[in-house]
């Protein structure tokens, strides 16, 4: 059997690791999964969270047979994983689950709690039992509602304004206060809202005065636009504003373009889904997040 080595990935490997990730079916296709070098490079080097020790590829024969990227989100102590690839034809060398042992090897250098791939289709029950066989549980489930491009009465709220028209430091403040066991950075925001060519106008804050009293980011999922991380801080909740972002990005997106639009709850959040039934949306395909706790 051919010999296995594993090193950092360096920049010289982009073009290799791309060819690799388009020639075959991806292990591990969460949001953000790329879809050019450049999206592949942002993520493996640019990223805030990027780190050289979660960017590897795995050789055989002098040749990229394998690549993994994980980022590292210290205040929480997660490694999430952001892509594993490995070559069909090499499958035999055992490359994933060398890759998921590198992974795991080097989340523990770094001081993290857990392995987490979040998001994961329920249809890909090769990667599911994969991931079940190297210790990662499932961890809840998570449904997709899509709104096709049916037209959209015009929201009309002046408090409803583009996330990039707000101090970030604001928005960064609302987002902790609403989601304090997945804090972020300014930067780490910064990315969220410009990695997609739908984040910087479709991406909104509720504000009044300086103050943001809720948001939306809205990303990029093969292609489409992906609304998330819906907020409300505690003192403005049971005014409807998340409805009035929803809406509003909503008919943002279709007027930009869109011909499909997604946003995910999870699936024992009964209230958010009838929210997004709401307004037209339906219920898609499941998504399973997997983790996995190191001791």
């Amino acid at each position: 059997m051919e010999a296995v080595n594993v090193r950092p990935m360096e920049q010289a490997d982009l073009r290799a690791v791309w060819q690799l990730v388009q020639n075959n079916k991806p292990e591990f296709a969460p949001p953000g999964w790329p879809t050019s070098s450049l999206e592949l490079q942002r993520m493996a080097f640019l990223h805030p969270r990027a780190c050289r020790e979660g960017s590897v590829v795995a050789e055989a024969a002098g040749e990229i047979r394998g690549a993994l990227a994980f980022h590292n989100y210290r205040e929480e102590g997660n490694a999430t994983i952001c892509l594993i690839a490995v070559d069909e034809s090499a499958r035999r060398l055992g490359i994933g689950r060398t890759l998921m042992e590198t992974w795991e090897a080097n989340a523990r250098a770094l001081g993290l709690k857990r392995l987490l791939a979040p998001e994961t289709p329920e249809e890909d029950e090769r990667f599911v039992e994969f991931a079940k066989s190297f210790g990662l549980k499932e961890a809840g489930r998570i449904i997709s509602w899509v709104r096709g491009d049916e037209p959209m009465e015009a929201p009309e709220d002046e408090n409803v304004v583009p996330v990039v028209n707000v101090p970030l430091s604001e928005v960064t403040d609302a987002f902790n206060e609403c989601f304090p066991e997945m804090p972020r950075t300014q930067d780490d925001l910064h990315a969220l809202i410009t990695q997609s060519q739908w984040g910087p106008w479709a991406s909104l804050a509720y504000v009044e005065g300086s103050r943001v009293l809720a948001f939306l980011f809205t990303t990029d999922r093969e292609g489409k636009p992906y609304m998330q991380h819906v907020g409300t801080r505690r003192e403005a909740r049971r005014r409807g504003l998340a409805l009035k972002l929803l809406k509003h990005a909503l008919h943002v997106l279709l007027e930009g373009g869109a011909h499909v639009v997604e946003c995910e709850v999870r699936e024992e959040n009964v209230a958010a889904a009838r929210l997004a039934a709401s307004f037209g949306m339906k219920a898609g395909r499941r998504r399973i997040a997997l983790v996995k706790e190191l001791g």
